[in-house]
């Protein structure tokens, strides 16, 4: 059997969540979907299926919440823009 890269995963989950976002976010959200359909199917041992689950969870709510958070900020300078060119 191979290796789920658990801790690779585990890792890039806390990076995300300690200050980079989506850079660290999104590869620990995939990769742990693919550790986690490759243990399902029984290609890799399944004894770090929790320290997939919580790299993949923080991947996956850090990635949310900064997307949210950039949304929130375009929406605001939109708004400040839009005031601006109004107020002329």
């Amino acid at each position: 059997m191979r290796s789920s890269n658990a801790v690779v995963i585990l890792v890039l989950g806390i990076l995300s969540f300690v200050g980079f976002g989506c850079i660290a976010g999104l590869p620990a959200w995939l990769m742990g979907n693919q550790a986690l359909a490759d243990m399902d199917r029984g290609y890799v041992d399944a004894t770090d299926r929790n320290l997939v689950q919580v790299g993949r969870a923080l991947g996956m709510i850090t990635t949310i919440l900064t997307l949210a958070g950039g949304l929130i900020f375009a929406g605001c300078i939109a708004l400040l823009g839009g005031v601006a060119v109004l107020g002329r």
